[in-house]
């Protein structure tokens, strides 16, 4: 579940809130990610914090979340009741829609952390055949992020210690990651990948999770997704 946010969104606390009732209701079958983007992430002078990141504006720009107005997200990129942009409202029907679907792949996360270093190995075993066309993305998002956030259900609207869940502070390989393989991967073929990077100082380790995806890089609908807490 990707949820399109930003803090001068004055109605994207609800959704934030829609997420947390997704994870709930389907515990550990959803993968939240919450992507700080376009005009409502800008930062102002009274809020010069900037939760955006490279590969959040180009996911925002590339399927017009933003520009079909705030809040909005997908589930696995997949068309819903029309449309692959869904409101909030939607999401856990979406979210249940999918899980009815056939398992294609198992996604696996394996990370080491030693200081500001990590490292991090991404398993894939394919349960039916892949295809040439598969990406892996790895991302890093931060839970328990305090700080400002416009909630119209409250007057006055300016909450200064609103705790930011999911917020997707970088993509470890690129926005649309790398290719799995050259080829179309065999059903129960197995594929690993290694990652390297180092965390920034600002981020609290202990809220830190890793985020894998398989997606299909032609339509860019997600195959399967997972994700582990860093520390752990």
């Amino acid at each position: 579940l990707e949820d399109y946010t930003g803090f001068t969104c004055g109605n994207c606390p609800k959704a934030a809130d829609a997420a947390k009732q997704a994870e709930a209701q389907f515990a550990g079958r959803v993968v939240v990610m919450a992507v700080h983007a376009g005009f409502f992430a800008e930062p102002t002078p009274q809020h010069p914090k900037d939760y955006r990141t490279p590969a959040g504006e180009e996911l925002d720009v590339y399927f017009g979340i933003s520009a079909a107005g705030n809040p909005n997200g997908m589930v696995n990129r997949k068309s819903f009741n029309g449309g692959r942009i869904i409101a909030y409202g939607s999401w856990g029907d979406a979210i249940a829609a999918e899980l009815q679907q056939p398992l294609k792949a198992f996604l696996k996360i394996e990370p080491s952390y030693n200081g500001s270093n990590v490292s991090a190995s991404v398993s894939i075993k394919y349960k039916e055949a892949g295809s040439a066309s598969d990406h892996l993305v790895l991302c890093l998002v931060e839970d328990s992020v305090i700080g400002y956030q416009k909630d119209y259900r409250f007057t006055p609207s300016d909450i200064y210690d609103f705790k930011h869940m999911h917020m997707l502070r970088r993509s470890i390989n690129g926005t649309w990651g790398e290719a799995v393989s050259s080829t179309a991967p065999a059903a129960g073929q197995t594929i690993t990948k290694q990652y390297q990077f180092t965390l920034n100082p600002d981020w609290n380790v202990s809220k830190c999770k890793l985020v894998a995806y398989l997606q299909n890089n032609t339509t860019k609908e997600v195959i399967q997704a997972t994700e582990v807490h860093l520390a752990e």
